[in-house]
């Protein structure tokens, strides 16, 4: 399979038949974050945000992708989209500063994430249950 004219592997995470990754882009832009079937070999845009923030760490785990969205200098959000839908859910939000990305990982019983915490503290790790 091959990536989209243009686009090339930047934070890839699958689970069983589908990968999802995101368009390296400035956070000025909007860049989407794409959905590649493996099976079929197949890749689509899953989600352009409608307005210019920074997409880090996809992950997608069943029917179901999650993502940390940065806005502006210090605040994230934890958003989650279930495939084929056209709106994502915000899960949780949290002020970083923008260089300390989190991770997030998601499978089909809970959502994770860090929080990068101030500087000389430790940074906190959240565990939700996932519907």
């Amino acid at each position: 399979m091959k990536f989209p004219v243009g686009v090339t592997d930047n934070r890839l995470e699958s689970s069983g038949p589908l990968a999802v990754f995101t368009e390296p882009k400035a956070c000025d832009s909007r860049g989407p974050i794409w959905l590649a079937d493996l099976a079929a070999g197949t890749v689509r845009k899953l989600y352009v945000p409608p307005v210019a923030v920074c997409i880090f760490e996809p992950a997608v785990s069943g029917q179901t992708v999650a993502w940390l969205e940065a806005q502006g200098a210090s605040t994230w959000r934890v958003k989650s989209l279930r495939i084929g839908a056209s709106t994502p859910t915000t899960i949780a939000t949290f002020r970083a500063p923008t260089e300390q990305a989190g991770v997030i990982r998601l499978d089909d019983q809970a959502l994770a994430y860090v929080e990068p915490g101030p500087a000389g503290e430790g940074d906190t790790i959240h565990l939700l249950a996932w519907p």
